[in-house]
């Protein structure tokens, strides 16, 4: 794996979060046009945004896999932000909005994901079983 800079902090969330958030917005939408009709943005929470080393390193125990990660140098690189985040308050305050899964939790299941493919296991039944997992927690939120 090359890696531009294994200090920059990300947002990192699972695909099922923003989609969750989506959806929760179409509803919303749906009964009042005009109420949410703006912009908004649909982020983990702030102990989630953690350095690319540190997910490469999670994601590796989950596999039991020895991964290391490769710094690429540039120079002609793109200068980027070493920490990045998303204002999420008025999703928290306007649609009672919150993500459900640590990032621990994210991981594992991507790292889920990657080891199923992997054992040639049928990922649209792994993907409707998440899925599923997500709307549970989600409901009993």
């Amino acid at each position: 794996m090359i890696l531009r800079n294994l200090e920059s902090a990300r947002p990192w969330q699972h695909v099922l979060e923003s989609l969750g958030a989506y959806m929760l917005l179409a509803e919303r939408l749906f009964d009042g046009p005009v109420a949410y009709a703006e912009d908004w943005n649909f982020g983990p929470n702030k102990v989630d945004t953690r350095p690319a080393g540190w997910v490469v390193d999670l994601l590796a125990s989950y596999c039991k896999e020895d991964a290391s990660a490769l710094i690429q140098h540039n120079e002609y690189a793109v200068r980027e932000a070493v920490y990045l985040r998303l204002g999420c308050s008025k999703a928290h305050s306007q649609l009672g909005w919150y993500p459900i899964w640590p990032i621990e939790h994210t991981v594992e299941n991507v790292a889920d994901r990657y080891l199923s493919y992997q054992d040639k296991q049928d990922m649209q039944a792994f993907s409707l079983q998440q899925i599923q997992q997500y709307q549970t927690q989600w409901e009993q939120r």
